[in-house]
């Protein structure tokens, strides 16, 4: 697979790069501007963003992006690949869909003539009308995870009707694939309806949301986790409706963000009075769940009071950061910091929103995002923890 090599920070086109340090929270960061409509990379002038960031724990940055002849996928430094190139024998009519590991490896999803493919720099990893453990593969859904291991977990249409005509499958780096699990199996004696896209961590540990027959309670979720390289992949119920953590009753389940490295599922989910981010372990015979509540809506981070929190990401490390939103304007959080909100100013310009609801983040607290300035432009903005004091990445 390809390696980006040197952090992307460090060779940024000169014209792109406008720092400031916002010093409101706790831990200072340093911003900058590592992208920006109508500039240059690799001489593709880039027209807009197409998805959230990626950011690895080495600090490499990479988007998706449409620029100037068509689709690609970009460092701040140099195009990866782009529609028109040809892969496999493959000549790509779209790229999507990025995924970007600890070691600087790129994945991603590409359309092509009669079809489509997981793809790497040189080859089709898998494609549309491959079959898995007995099940066909009709077509993609957006959201690939890729392991430092090489690994990719991804979810796929195996050609009936949604949500049971889908299962969920890891692409192991020797080659082989495997099914991880499906609508219409039982776990721990419910059987599931439907899945959601999956999440993986270096070893290998997959988890996903999923939807139990349940004629009772239509919103019957939980968390699931699988051990993708394992020959037994039974899955495991980490967590579902009902289950507690920190005297909250869990209602609804969201679509996990993570697994960090000790197992814990950090995800998204309602109780009984409102919402919040959690991280989820399972229960075991001779000691309770050491599930926990990080952070609620309600609660006052940097002199804001989050009204609603959007899409969540996790580090290494299981720490968090997401999108929220405050009366006034939305900003990028901790658990314990606000890292940037709208109205703040990254070197000439000022941010009026941040696009997609979402940050990436990783162990060392750094993060990335895409906003919208206040000249019309939108920019990849990374954000640089500077002081000695930070603890957001924990």
């Amino acid at each position: 697979m390809f390696s980006l090599g040197k952090s992307a920070l460090t060779t940024l086109p000169a014209v792109l790069v406008a720092a400031a340090t916002l010093s409101a929270q706790s831990t200072q960061y340093d911003f900058q501007v590592v992208a920006k409509t109508g500039g240059s990379i690799g001489g593709y002038t880039i027209v807009n963003f197409n998805e959230p960031a990626l950011l690895n724990d080495g600090g490499e940055v990479l988007f998706a992006a449409t620029h100037s002849g068509g689709q690609g996928i970009f460092t701040p430094a140099q195009m990866l690949v782009k529609t028109g190139d040809t892969i496999d024998g493959k000549q790509l009519s779209s790229v999507s869909s990025p995924a970007l590991n600890a070691n600087g490896d790129l994945a991603f999803l590409g359309g092509f003539t009669g079809g489509s493919a997981i793809f790497n720099q040189t080859n089709a990893l898998v494609k549309t009308g491959d079959t898995i453990d007995g099940q066909p593969i009709f077509s993609f859904y957006r959201g690939l995870s890729l392991n430092a291991n090489g690994a990719v977990a991804f979810q796929a249409s195996t050609g009936t009707s949604y949500p049971t005509g889908t299962a969920a499958f890891v692409k192991c780096p020797e080659g082989n694939s495997k099914l991880l699990v499906s609508p219409g199996q039982a776990v721990n004696g419910k059987t599931l309806s439907g899945i959601g896209t999956p999440v993986m961590n270096d070893q290998g540990i997959v988890a996903l949301r999923g939807e139990f027959v349940n004629v009772n309670n239509p919103n019957d979720t939980g968390v699931i986790t699988i051990d993708g390289g394992a020959d037994d992949s039974t899955p495991t119920l980490v967590a579902e409706t009902g289950s507690t953590a920190d005297g909250k009753t869990l209602t609804v389940f969201g679509f996990p963000s993570g697994v960090a490295q000790d197992g814990a599922v950090v995800t998204k989910a309602n109780f009984d009075g409102g919402s919040g981010v959690f991280s989820l372990t399972a229960p075991t015979p001779d000691a309770n769940s050491g599930s926990h509540l990080l952070v609620q809506a309600g609660d006052t981070i940097g002199g804001e009071v989050l009204i609603q929190i959007g899409l969540v990401s996790m580090n290494s490390n299981g720490g968090a950061a997401f999108y929220g939103t405050f009366a006034g304007g939305s900003g990028i959080f901790t658990p314990t910091d606000l890292i940037v909100k709208t109205g703040d100013q990254v070197g000439l310009n000022t941010i009026t929103a941040i696009l997609f609801n979402s940050a990436a983040y990783n162990a060392s607290g750094t993060v990335a995002f895409t906003a919208l300035l206040d000249d019309g432009s939108k920019a990849i903005i990374v954000g640089q923890p500077v002081n000695s004091g930070n603890t957001a990445a924990q």
